[in-house]
């Protein structure tokens, strides 16, 4: 990209990366924009996240299996190896898919959902576009988790 096209670029970030390399890409955009003499602003920044709210434990644990259920997982993936091995443990191992689907997700009780958000929010993300979310989750993310931030 050319350097003068950056003046009218935004960024919106994978739905599925941790917090933490969401925070890093964020100051990589914010930096790249000081660099070139551009103002930085939050709003030129959006994450998508699955919003997955749990009322109790075991609907905690049933929102872990929704949230690795609506993971997209590519036709060949599960059979690609390397020496005999899956490629990718993503799509081999179960635990390694379970950390990949609650890194990324607004997921857990109305507490955690706050949690998860002010990481987001001190890694300079202010927008946040859900995707997967139930009327239910809706529901109760307006009543429990959205007065914290208003």
């Amino acid at each position: 990209m050319e350097w003068g096209e950056w003046s009218s670029c935004s960024v919106s970030l994978s739905p599925t990366r941790s917090f933490d390399l969401t925070a890093e890409r964020v100051a990589t955009y914010r930096t790249a924009r000081e660099e070139v003499g551009l103002e930085y602003s939050p709003s030129d920044v959006a994450v998508t996240r699955a919003l997955r709210i749990a009322h109790s434990k075991a609907d905690r644990a049933r929102q872990v299996e929704r949230q690795m259920a609506s993971l997209t997982v590519p036709a060949d993936s599960s059979t690609a190896t390397s020496g005999g091995k899956p490629s990718n443990p993503f799509y081999s191992a179960p635990d390694a898919r379970r950390d990949t689907a609650e890194a990324g997700a607004i997921l857990g009780t109305p507490d955690e959902c706050i949690e998860r958000l002010h990481a987001l929010q001190s890694g300079g993300v202010e927008q946040v576009l859900f995707t997967g979310a139930s009327p239910a989750d809706l529901r109760l993310f307006a009543a429990e988790v959205m007065p914290t931030f208003q």
